[in-house]
C-alpha cells in the first residue's frame, strides 16, 4: 500500500458529515529522514526551513461539531504533484502552489493553533468516490470556515508594485473624511496617477480598442495581482462566494477580499467621472462574479461589498451626461445567467464546469444528483439544465444555447447549454426587452429530453449576411482582391484585423440599406438600433436624444461606407455638422511605410479618423462587441435584425411564453432545434405578441 493509501486508510471518514483537516507545526529535522531514500530526501528538500521542516498531522472531525478550522483557496494550476510533505509520518506529494501557501501561512504565529482544510490533501485524490462525495460538502465546508484563506502565489517586484495601488486606493475608499466634491476630486487624481496607466500611450492603446480582444495585449497596473491564475479558475469561485471572511495573501502581504471590492468600486465611479466607460475592463471581472453570486444568494451581509453605483455617462461623453446615484442591493433572481456566465472560468476536466458550482447550486435551493464523474458529459449538462430551468421558471438558460467549441459534442439537446463552451456570441440585454410581454413561462420536460415550452410564429429568415470574427480564423483572402497577402502580413497586428473587419461591417451598412433602398435615414435608423440596442432604447423615449444618437451613429456609418469606391472627396466642397469637424482631425501620418494607393491608404485613413474622433470610436467599439459571432438577417416581413451566426436561411423566428428575446428555430421531423436568441426591432417590447397570449402554438425543442 502507498503512503499516500495508508494516510486515507488509517483516517476514514466514517458518517457522511465527516471530513478531514490537517493541522500545521514546525519541526525539527526528524531521524525519519534517515530512512527515506536519498533521491526522496532531494524532492523534500522544499519542504525543509534550514534545520526546520513543516510537518502535517491530519485528524477527522464531522460538520456537524461546528469545528473551528481555515480553509485554503488556492488555484491547482495543471501542477504535477512534485512537492513532498510529511503528513502522519508519511510522504505525501502535493503541488508546488499549495506547498509554497502552507510554508508562507505556516510563518505566521496564529497558525500554530488553527486547523485547515486543503483540498488535495484532506481529500483522497484518487478515489472517486469519495472525492464524489466530498463535492456536495464544499458548501457546507466553505460557510463554516471562520476564514477562507486565498492564496495567490509569492510576491515579485511586480506584484509588490501593484500592491502598494491596491493599500492606496483601499485607504482611500476607507477615508470617510474624504466627502463630496473633494472625494470625487480625488477619485480622479487617483485614476489618473495611478489606475490609467494601461492608456498612458493613447495613440499605442486606441488600435486596440477597435479590435476589443486585443486590450488584453495592455498590462492593467493591477494585473500583476488580479491577473493571477487563481482569478480565473472555477473551483475557486465558490470558495470565495460561501466564505464568510476571506484574506487574500501574496506571499507574506495581505488584504481582506473585501478590500478588493472597495478598490472596484473606487476605480468604476473614477472610470465613469472621467468617461472612459467605453474602454471596459476585465481586471475587476472575478470580483465582481462573486458580488452579484452572493447578493443572489442573499449572503451580502458576509463579505463587505462597499457602495453599488448606478450610472449613466459623463458630461463630456459623446452619448451624454453623468448622472450617478447609490442603489439597494439587487433582489434574488434567477442564477441560470450567473451560471452559464461562471463557467467561462477554467476548469481542467468540463465536468468540473458543473461540480466546480456545486456548493453555489446547492445553496440556491437547485437539487442536483450527487456529483459522479463516471456520468456522460451530456448527461450531466442535461440534468443540470433541467434542474435550473425547473427551479427559476424561467427560460433565460435558452438565451445561452448559442455557443460554440465545446466539448460535448452533438449529444445535448438544444435547450441545453454546453457549459464547456469556448465562447458564445453577444446576446442583448434581456432587462430591457420583453417580446411576449413579461407572460409567464410555461414548459413541461419529456422523458425522452426534450422540453415543451409555447410561441407563436413570427417571420422566417430570407437572407444573412458573413459574420464578422475579429480573430480570423482560415482567413479566405479570395474576398480581399485589393490586397497583397506578402504586404497584409508585414502590416502591425491591429491593422491586419483592422481590413477585413471593416469590410465585414462595411459589407452589413449595404445590406441594411438594400433592405430599405428608398430611405437611407430610416435603414440607419433601424441598424442603429439592431447594434446599439439598450443604448437606442433608453434613447429612443427621447426624441432630442434619438436624434443625436442616429446622427452619430450616421457618422460612423458615413465614415465606413467612405472606402467603398475606392476614393474620398479630401478636396471637395466642405461637408457640414459633425462629419466636418471628424475629417478636418483626421491624420494619415502613423509612423508605418505603407504603399501610398488602393484601398489599403483609405482604409489607414478612415482607420485614423476612428481613433480621433470620439464619437465614432465609441460607436465602433459598441458595435463590434455585439457583433463579434453574430450577423444580421433580414426576414420574409422585411424586418432587419441580428442573430449568431449559426442561422440560415428557413430558419423560423417565434416569440415564446416566458422569454423576453424572439427566438431562432429550425424545424427538424420531430420538432425543432433552438438556434439561439434574436434582436428585432419591432418585436422587442411585445409589439407582435398575441392578445391574451391566445393561440399559441406547442414547439417540442429537441
Amino acid at each position: 500500500m502507498s503512503a499516500p493509501s495508508r494516510i486515507y486508510a488509517d483516517l476514514p471518514l466514517r458518517t457522511s458529515r465527516q471530513i478531514r483537516l490537517l493541522k500545521l507545526e514546525w519541526k525539527k529535522e526528524p531521524f525519519l529522514l534517515r530512512h527515506i531514500p536519498a533521491f526522496r530526501r532531494r524532492r523534500m528538500s522544499s519542504s525543509i526551513n534550514g534545520y526546520w521542516r513543516l510537518d502535517c498531522t491530519i485528524t477527522v472531525a464531522s460538520l456537524d461539531d461546528s469545528p473551528d478550522f481555515h480553509a485554503l483557496s488556492y488555484a491547482w494550476e495543471s501542477q504535477a504533484a512534485t512537492e513532498a510533505l510529511i503528513c502522519n509520518n508519511y510522504e505525501l506529494l502535493v503541488t508546488r502552489n499549495c506547498c509554497s501557501a502552507l510554508h508562507s501561512i505556516a510563518q505566521d504565529e496564529w497558525s500554530r493553533s488553527c486547523f485547515f482544510w486543503v483540498d488535495s490533501i484532506c481529500i483522497d485524490q484518487d478515489s472517486i468516490a469519495e472525492r464524489n462525495h466530498q463535492v456536495t460538502l464544499m458548501a457546507d465546508i466553505y460557510k463554516t470556515a471562520r476564514v477562507v484563506d486565498i492564496w495567490l502565489g509569492e510576491a515579485d517586484q511586480d506584484s509588490l508594485g501593484a500592491l502598494k495601488e491596491l493599500e492606496f486606493l483601499t485607504w482611500l475608499a476607507k477615508a470617510d473624511r474624504v466627502q463630496g466634491d473633494r472625494r470625487m476630486r480625488a477619485l480622479q487624481k487617483i485614476r489618473k496617477d495611478q489606475v490609467s496607466s494601461v492608456f498612458k500611450d493613447r495613440n499605442l492603446a486606441l488600435p486596440y480598442i477597435l479590435v476589443p480582444e486585443d486590450m488584453v495585449s495592455f498590462t492593467h497596473p493591477l494585473s500583476p495581482i488580479l491577473g493571477r491564475t487563481w482569478f480565473g479558475r472555477l473551483w475557486t469561485l465558490q470558495e470565495i462566494v460561501l466564505a464568510s471572511v476571506a484574506v487574500v495573501r501574496l506571499g507574506a502581504h495581505s488584504m481582506t477580499w473585501s478590500d478588493l471590492c472597495d478598490v472596484d468600486n473606487q476605480i468604476t465611479v473614477a472610470e465613469v467621472s472621467l468617461g472612459l466607460t467605453q474602454y471596459p475592463s476585465d481586471i475587476f471581472q472575478r470580483v465582481r462574479i462573486v458580488a452579484d453570486l452572493r447578493i443572489i444568494l442573499g449572503m451580502e451581509e458576509g463579505l463587505r461589498y462597499g457602495r453599488r453605483w448606478q450610472y449613466n455617462l459623463p458630461h463630456d461623453h459623446p452619448f451624454g451626461p453623468i448622472s450617478m446615484k447609490r442603489v439597494d442591493p439587487l433582489p434574488r433572481s434567477s442564477i441560470g445567467p450567473r451560471f452559464f456566465l461562471s463557467c467561462k472560468l477554467a476548469a481542467a476536466d468540463p465536468r468540473d464546469k458543473l461540480f466546480g458550482q456545486f456548493g453555489i447550486l446547492q445553496e440556491h435551493g437547485i437539487c442536483l444528483a450527487t456529483p459522479d464523474y463516471h456520468k456522460p458529459l451530456s448527461t450531466l449538462y442535461q440534468e443540470a439544465s433541467r434542474a435550473i430551468i425547473t427551479h427559476d421558471s424561467t427560460l433565460e438558460l435558452l438565451y445561452f444555447t448559442c455557443t460554440e467549441g465545446g466539448s460535448s459534442g452533438q449529444n445535448l439537446p438544444s435547450w441545453a447549454p454546453d457549459l464547456s463552451y469556448d465562447w458564445f456570441p453577444w446576446i442583448p440585454d434581456w432587462a430591457f426587452t420583453a417580446a411576449s410581454q413579461a407572460t409567464e413561462a410555461r414548459f413541461q420536460f419529456s422523458e425522452c429530453g426534450s422540453l415543451t415550452v409555447y410561441g407563436v410564429p413570427i417571420d422566417v429568415v430570407i437572407e444573412q449576411t458573413r459574420s464578422i470574427d475579429t480573430t480570423m480564423p482560415n482567413t479566405d483572402w479570395s474576398t480581399y482582391p485589393t490586397l497583397n497577402r506578402n504586404e497584409y502580413v508585414s502590416k502591425p497586428k491591429y491593422f491586419r484585423k483592422f481590413i477585413p473587419v471593416m469590410e465585414s461591417l462595411r459589407s452589413w451598412i449595404t445590406f441594411a440599406l438594400e433592405c430599405h433602398t428608398e430611405q437611407t435615414e430610416h435603414a440607419h435608423g433601424l441598424l442603429c438600433q439592431v447594434l446599439l440596442q439598450e443604448v437606442a432604447q433608453a434613447f429612443g423615449a427621447d426624441p432630442e436624444k434619438w436624434t443625436r444618437l442616429q446622427g452619430r451613429f450616421s457618422i460612423w456609418c458615413e465614415l465606413l461606407k467612405a472606402t467603398e469606391n475606392h476614393e474620398m472627396e479630401w478636396e471637395s466642397e466642405p461637408r457640414t455638422g459633425l462629419i466636418s469637424e471628424v475629417l478636418t482631425k483626421s491624420s494619415p501620418a502613423t509612423g508605418d511605410d505603407y504603399p501610398d494607393s488602393g484601398l489599403e491608404l483609405l482604409v489607414e485613413q478612415l482607420y485614423n479618423q476612428l481613433i480621433l474622433d470620439d464619437t465614432s470610436r465609441t460607436v465602433h467599439h459598441i458595435v463590434l462587441t455585439r457583433a463579434k459571432g453574430n450577423c444580421l438577417f433580414r426576414s420574409l416581413a422585411g424586418k432587419l435584425g441580428i442573430a449568431s451566426r449559426k442561422i440560415q436561411k428557413g430558419d423560423e423566428v417565434f416569440l415564446i411564453a416566458g422569454s423576453a428575446l424572439p427566438m431562432i428555430l429550425r424545424r427538424r421531423k420531430t420538432g425543432y432545434r433552438i438556434i439561439g436568441p434574436a434582436y428585432i426591432p419591432g418585436v422587442m417590447q411585445g409589439e407582435m405578441w398575441p392578445q391574451g397570449g391566445q393561440g399559441l402554438t406547442t414547439l417540442e425543442l429537441i
